[in-house]
């Protein structure tokens, strides 16, 4: 007789249990377990990490995942079979699929069949510092150069960061940007976290100003704050919000005048009498606009001053006009000059706060105002003395335009003044000088000796004016 037994090839990966008495086979899987740990480094100041799924591959396949909240450090897949059933075994693999913004994930195997994880973060930041530059009172030229430094903290050369020059005048500077990182890591460790400050000014010279400008002394302070915004950014706030704003402005000045009495030099010319200060007026003006307002010296001269110019007049062409301020109504029997000077000056920049204020030539022809005062002629009245008493009686004072009624006349005499003041009597003989007070109110006073006038002879005693 034939005795059959039944055994069990037991695929790898499985046990195998009959049971007794019975051709009943159980075969149960053999198993294993994936885990390992997680590990944060590189934030400051945080609670709670990010959120991370670890993710389980068997044969290459997502198998399976676990979530790791509030940042939690270890992970563990477990009941995990070793081999198909076939016997085929399994290959499992974690991995960290979807690492965190501003993390980087690195992963050592471990005894586990797992691995231990390590995310480090880093992140980084940037502020941009820019502003203007403003060159006022003329145009710029290639040889305007200015330059604006950026300190650390303050203003020392060791805490100088950047400088930049602007050229030309007018325009935009920028800064090199400045980068700010978070990374623990690193050797030596970076964290650039919290409060930053920085100065920014103009180099300016000494003297200021100079060469006609005025530097702009300005001392900006920029405060910056840099937080991490958990994400590898950092958030780079300026609470001085003047970032792009470092704006300068620098202010030319230059003076210049232009001799109007030296240079057209006008002058008054008064015939028929002498010429006294401050009889005459006369006008400078631009357009129709008034200048300047004065009156002749008695030496002739106009004696208009300078005029003056700014940086506001550089490239400018002006037109001048002199004239006589001729009165309404005039004196009597005077000839005005109705000329009118006509000149232009041009005005240039010389740099250096200089400007030349030069004549267009030609120079005007005519730079004299004449005028001509009437020639006054007077009629001479005569008292004949009659007793040795008269003359005395008639050598007092007389107004000569008080219509006095005249004893007697000789025709055709008249008096005209003598270099010395006084009055000559012509016409008549002797000569005779009649002293003139004060012409103001026409007073006159006969000298004449008694001895002088014979009995019967005439003697002035009034002076009428006879002009007309």
């Amino acid at each position: 007789a034939y005795t059959y037994t039944v055994e069990e090839v037991t695929p790898d990966g499985y046990s195998s249990e009959q049971a007794e008495g019975t051709n009943d086979f159980t075969n149960t899987a053999k198993e294993t377990s994936v885990e390992g740990t997680k590990t944060w480094q590189g934030r400051v100041d945080v609670e709670t990490n990010p959120d991370i799924t670890i993710t389980l591959f068997r044969n290459g396949v997502e198998y399976a995942t676990q979530l790791l909240t509030g940042g939690a450090t270890t992970y563990a897949f477990t009941g995990l079979p070793t081999h198909d059933e076939l016997g085929q075994p399994y290959t499992y693999e974690v991995q960290e699929v979807i690492v965190p913004a501003g993390y980087t994930s690195e992963s050592e195997p471990n005894e586990t069949n797992g691995k231990d994880f390590t995310n480090s973060y880093t992140a980084s930041g940037t502020l941009d510092l820019s502003g203007t530059k403003t060159l006022t009172g003329r145009e710029g030229t290639p040889e305007d150069i200015f330059t604006f430094k950026l300190y650390k903290d303050e203003v020392l050369e060791a805490n100088l960061l950047d400088t930049k020059t602007v050229t030309g005048g007018s325009g935009p500077f920028s800064f090199d940007q400045i980068t700010y990182t978070l990374d623990l890591q690193a050797d030596p460790a970076v964290n650039d976290l919290g409060e930053h400050t920085y100065i920014v000014v103009e180099e300016v010279p000494d003297p200021n100003p100079s060469n006609g400008i005025t530097y702009d002394t300005t001392q900006y302070t920029v405060n910056v704050t840099v937080t991490d915004n958990g994400d590898g950014t950092l958030n780079v706030a300026v609470p001085s919000e003047n970032a792009t704003s470092l704006d300068f402005i620098n202010n030319y000045e230059a003076k210049g005048e232009f001799d109007v009495d030296l240079t057209i030099d006008p002058t008054k010319v008064l015939t028929n009498r002498d010429l006294t200060d401050g009889e005459f007026t006369f006008e400078l003006r631009l357009g129709i606009d008034v200048l300047q307002t004065v009156t002749n010296t008695a030496d002739g001269n106009i004696p208009f001053l300078p005029l003056e110019y700014t940086q506001d007049d550089i490239g400018a062409t002006y037109d001048y006009t002199i004239n006589e301020v001729i009165p309404v109504p005039g004196e009597i029997g005077m000839t005005y000059d109705p000329m009118v000077i006509m000149f232009s000056v041009t005005v240039t920049d010389l740099g250096g706060g200089v400007l030349s204020a030069d004549l267009v030539e030609p120079l005007p022809a005519d730079t004299t105002f004449n005028n001509v005062a009437p020639l006054t002629r007077y009629r001479i009245y005569y008292y004949y003395r009659m007793t040795e008493d008269d003359a005395y009686v008639r050598n007092v004072a007389y107004d000569y335009v008080s219509g006095l009624v005249a004893v007697g006349t000789r025709a055709g005499a008249y008096a005209d003044r003598s270099e010395n003041g006084f009055w000559q009597l012509m016409g008549s003989a002797g000569n005779r000088r009649v002293l003139v007070y004060d012409e103001a109110v026409n007073i006159v006073s006969v000298y004449y000796q008694r001895a002088e006038v014979p009995l019967g002879g005439g003697v002035v005693i009034n002076v009428g004016d006879c002009s007309e």
